[in-house]
C-alpha cells in the first residue's frame, strides 16, 4: 500500500524535525514540537501497527537524552503523548481502538486457521516466504517471481489480491533475492547502525554528538520496526528519501567531529 509507506516515510521525516525542535530555542521550537507531534499522530490514526510499536522507544530516547537540557519540552512532548493515547481510549470511533479490535478477532480467526484476514494474510505471505526459500535459498525468485507465485495463490482462492511483496521486509528479502538478498540487507542496515553506535558510545559526554548519533540509532531501527508489517523499499522516491536523511545524519556527525577536533 504506497499510502502506508509514505505515512512510514514522513513519521519518520517528523521524528528527525522533532529532534531539531528539542535543538531549537525560543517561542518557535515549541510550535514545531507540537507540529511535529500532531502530525505524527495523525498519520500513525490510518497507518500500519509497525508505526505503533516504534514510538514507544523514540519518545523513551528523547526523553532519556533531553530531560536534563530541555525538561519543558519533554514534559509538553509526554504530555501530548499521553493525552493522545488517552483520547483514542475514550473515543469509540478511535482508528487505533479499530485496528486493536480487529486483531483480537483475527486472533480468534487464526486459531481456526483462517488466514483471510489483515493479520492472516501476514501470516500466510511469511510461511509462503519460508516455502519459498526452502526451494530457492541462494538467490530466491526475484521480485517478478514473488508477485507470479502471490497471483497464483489469489487464482486458487488463498489470497484477496496479487500482493507484490511479502508484508515483512526481512520475509521478503529471504524470498525474492534468496540469502544473499537478506545477507546484504543485515549488512547494510548492521553497518549503518554500527557506525551510529559507535560514535554514540565514544562521544557519550558530548550532548550534540551524542544527539545526532542516537538519532540516527532511532532513525534506522524505527525504519526496521516498521518493516515487521510493511516491505518499503517496493518504491524509489521513499526509499531514495530514507538513504538521503542517514546521509545527513552522518553529514552532521562528520561537520560536529571536524568543528571539535579544530
Amino acid at each position: 500500500n504506497p499510502i502506508i509507506i509514505f505515512d512510514i516515510t514522513f513519521i519518520s521525516l517528523a521524528f528527525f524535525a522533532l529532534f531539531y525542535s528539542f535543538l531549537k530555542e525560543g517561542v518557535v521550537s515549541y510550535f514545531y514540537l507540537v507540529l511535529c507531534l500532531l502530525l505524527i499522530f495523525a498519520l500513525i490514526l490510518h497507518g500500519t501497527r509497525g508505526t505503533w510499536i516504534g514510538l514507544p522507544l523514540v519518545l523513551i530516547a528523547y526523553t532519556l537524552h533531553f530531560y536534563k537540557y530541555k525538561i519543558k519540552k519533554v514534559i509538553l512532548m509526554l504530555s501530548l503523548s499521553l493525552s493522545f493515547i488517552l483520547i483514542n481510549i475514550v473515543w469509540d470511533n478511535s482508528p487505533i481502538k479499530n485496528r486493536l479490535q480487529q486483531f483480537s478477532a483475527d486472533t480468534v480467526q487464526l486459531a481456526e486457521n483462517n488466514y483471510k484476514t489483515s493479520s492472516g494474510v501476514r501470516i500466510f505471505l511469511w510461511k509462503e516466504s519460508l516455502e519459498i526459500f526452502e526451494n530457492n535459498q541462494i538467490i530466491g525468485v526475484g521480485g517478478y517471481g514473488i508477485e507470479a507465485h502471490n497471483c497464483e495463490l489469489k487464482e486458487s482462492g488463498q489470497l484477496p489480491t496479487c500482493f507484490q511483496h511479502m508484508h515483512n521486509i526481512f520475509f521478503h528479502e529471504l524470498a525474492a533475492p534468496g540469502i544473499l538478498g537478506l545477507l546484504g540487507l543485515v549488512l547494510i542496515y548492521g553497518s549503518i547502525l554500527l557506525f551510529f553506535i559507535k560514535k554514540f558510545l565514544r562521544y557519550l559526554s558530548n550532548f550534540e554528538l551524542r544527539g545526532y548519533a542516537l538519532l540516527g540509532i532511532i532513525y534506522v531501527v524505527y525504519y526496521l520496526i516498521c518493516g515487521l508489517t510493511e516491505y518499503y523499499l517496493f518504491f524509489v522516491l521513499p526509499v531514495y528519501i530514507h538513504y538521503f536523511i542517514i546521509l545527513l545524519i552522518v553529514g552532521f556527525i562528520f561537520r560536529k567531529e571536524a568543528i571539535l577536533t579544530k
